[in-house]
């Protein structure tokens, strides 16, 4: 159990490094997926993943 949550929020902290570096880049309206990403559950990361290109 601890495993999952450890690798939950390993996803969350690679989906949140993407949004960083696309608003740096000059793409500010990705932050407006940083709470979103914060509170998903694994079903919903999936899906995020899926549109960030993972």
């Amino acid at each position: 159990m601890e495993e999952n949550k450890r690798a939950l929020e390993e996803r969350k902290k690679r989906l949140l490094t993407d949004i960083y570096a696309g608003a740096v880049a000059g793409m500010p309206e990705m932050l407006l997926e940083e709470e979103e990403i914060r509170t998903a559950s694994e079903e919903e990361i999936d899906a995020l993943e899926k549109r960030h290109g993972y």
